[in-house]
């Protein structure tokens, strides 16, 4: 619905940017809200260093897609088993703590994973990022090259337009949330 309502409101190409800035980050923190409702709303713990395995994972697809080329639908699961491991790293020492004890050690580690991720410039680059992180494919029958922004058009045989690029991570991200809502329910 939301793709729907931009290009209805802002015309086809005015609509690009809405989907691409805001729909898909609105849904990339919507899974983030998802996950820190079952942590503090139905187990009932305070962790404040809750977006540092979303950075761990972040950071492990990029760093995988960018020195291995491996395709987004290896990485992805890749980089949930990195969040995952760190998670249980920090989760068996600290499951008996609760309360202030718990949030302490957990927004300690968020402050760990920022500086880390931040000063470790020969691999994160720091503050400026990872660059040429690899296109998402799909399942290696199309790919989007970011050169010519029109493949997925071609391959499909349909008009062209940079915009299929944005919606597919928008309606993948949307599916991504829906999955986390059914697990959650």
């Amino acid at each position: 619905l939301y793709p729907i309502a931009m290009v209805l409101l802002f015309g086809f190409q005015g609509s690009l940017k809405w989907v691409d800035n805001f729909g898909i980050q609105i849904l990339i923190y919507v899974m983030l809200a998802w996950g820190l409702n079952i942590v503090i709303g139905l187990a009932g713990l305070l962790d404040l260093g809750y977006v540092a395995f979303y950075a761990v994972g972040a950071y492990a697809y990029a760093l995988l897609g960018t020195h291995f080329g491996l395709s987004f639908w290896i990485l992805l699961p890749a980089a949930g088993c990195m969040a995952a491991f760190w998670g249980v790293m920090l989760g068996f020492p600290v499951l008996r703590l609760r309360g202030d004890y718990l949030a302490i050690v957990t927004l300690a580690f968020g402050e760990i994973i920022r500086l880390v991720l931040i000063n470790w410039r020969e691999v994160t680059n720091g503050s400026a990022g990872i660059s040429g992180i690899p296109k998402v494919s799909f399942f290696g029958l199309m790919s989007f090259n970011v050169s010519d922004p029109n493949y997925i058009a071609k391959v499909l045989h349909i008009a062209q337009s940079g915009a299929y690029y944005k919606i597919f991570l928008y309606y993948l991200a949307l599916a991504l949330c829906l999955l986390t809502a059914f697990v959650t329910v």
